[in-house]
């Protein structure tokens, strides 16, 4: 899912990929920005970066 972030795609484009409505999509996000200690989708993509999640 972060990758997709990461490429720019909103919640509905996610959805679209994963067969996951777009309000699901942001509930995941909430939980993962929440893990990330993120505040928003940027700062979400550069902390998964920092741990190795991302290339």
């Amino acid at each position: 899912m972060l990758t997709l972030v990461s490429h720019g795609k909103t919640n509905k484009q996610i959805g679209a990929v994963l067969y996951l409505s777009p309000a699901t999509i942001h509930s995941h996000l909430k939980k993962v920005f929440r893990k990330l200690d993120a505040n928003d989708r940027a700062h979400a993509v550069a902390q998964a970066f920092r741990a190795g999640m991302l290339q």
